[in-house]
């Protein structure tokens, strides 16, 4: 229940109440998940070279997801048991012995992971279900919304272009957005959407090496996640204001920018948030550490079985085209990160520098 404030006798009194805050829902049952596996572990060269395939099959039935609803109902959304969705990937290891001499060694791990998630059936049956970006055949997580395709330009094929669009009620500008026209009918509506990407990345990689030389010690470690998509607020500020970020603005001397132009009110221009959507792939080195062990007739005297110092650097590197702050952090952040709100302020993944000693007794 949540606390309401009624008032009554034409105003003048007022008292507290109490409403439901959450609509009940007595159909909603558990969700069920059958899974089929199969895997395979191998070795070879006296498991110089050893690692493990696993292919995977899962049906979740029965779905629990937030629905949204009319607000004349009086709850903008419900719990509800939605449909069936399926996963379907692989899964791969492998780890080598590279070199291995007395003083010298260098091993790999690899890891490798791909899933497939799609929506089986929804409580309609096998129809979308638009209002709330639910897809036959789609992810959970998507975005669906106009795609950007460049700048208008003040040249005569553009020119002509948006006179075409003008005549049907918009007033399409040099310097404005311009938008995919998916039936042809010089406007851009509802029906102009399309599926522009998905939350959760599609594959993930990484790899780890170590080198040991004598009582030297070195560990490196890179991963990354490709095939997805995160919606971001570039924080360009297209009012144009003063004292602002240097923005690589459209103007007629500048028509090969990135941006459109700037105007007062920067949601001036219908659906001005196109291009917040961006490629969310990066490699990110996440470990390097370098580590000595004293020699053992050194530490014996202390009665130490090991004494070893090390230097540790997390998170140093990542190469990505994403603009903003960290494109990690929007996957970290899981499924109940709202896309709406995501911008240059995500949620971070911060670099470590660490200065340790292990000892064993």
């Amino acid at each position: 229940l949540g606390k309401k404030r009624y008032v009554y006798n034409n105003g003048a009194t007022e008292i507290m109440g109490y409403a439901p805050s959450l609509m009940a829902n007595s159909t909603l049952t558990w969700e069920t998940t059958d899974q089929w596996n199969i895997g395979l572990d191998f070795g070879f060269l006296k498991n110089r070279i050893n690692g493990s395939v696993e292919l995977y099959l899962q049906n979740t039935h029965d779905l629990l997801l937030e629905r949204q609803l009319p607000v004349v109902s009086g709850f903008s959304s419900v719990m509800s048991n939605v449909g069936s969705t399926r996963n379907k990937g692989i899964e791969i290891t492998l780890n080598t012995r590279n070199i291995q001499t007395k003083n010298f060694t260098w091993s790999t791990d690899l890891t490798f992971s791909a899933n497939k998630e799609e929506i089986v059936e929804l409580y309609n049956g096998k129809t979308d279900d638009v209002g709330n970006l639910w897809f036959i055949g789609q992810p959970i997580d998507v975005y669906y919304n106009y795609k950007k395709i460049g700048i208008w330009q003040n040249t005569e094929n553009d020119l002509a272009e948006m006179a075409k669009f003008n005549a049907n009620g918009h007033s399409y500008k040099p310097g404005d957005l311009r938008f995919v026209d998916k039936n042809g009918d010089y406007k851009i509506d509802a029906t102009d959407r399309d599926i522009l990407g998905q939350k959760m990345p599609k594959w993930t990689a990484g790899m780890g090496n170590t080198f040991r030389y004598k009582d030297f010690d070195f560990y490196v470690f890179m991963y990354g996640m490709f095939g997805h998509t995160i919606y971001c607020d570039p924080g360009t500020a297209h009012d144009g204001r003063m004292n602002t970020r240097y923005v690589d603005y459209w103007t007629p001397e500048n028509p090969n920018s990135h941006f459109r132009k700037p105007q007062k009110g920067d949601a001036d221009q219908a659906n001005y948030d196109a291009y917040w959507y961006n490629k969310g792939d990066f490699v990110r080195i996440s470990d390097i550490t370098l580590g000595y062990s004293l020699p053992k007739k050194l530490i014996n005297y202390a009665g130490l079985e090991r004494a070893r110092f090390y230097i540790q650097v997390q998170n140093p590197f990542t190469i990505t085209s994403y603009p903003n702050n960290d494109p990690e952090g929007s996957v970290k952040a899981g499924r109940t990160w709202d896309h709406k709100i995501a911008n240059y302020g995500d949620p971070m993944t911060m670099r470590n520098y660490i200065f340790g000693v292990n000892l064993t007794f």
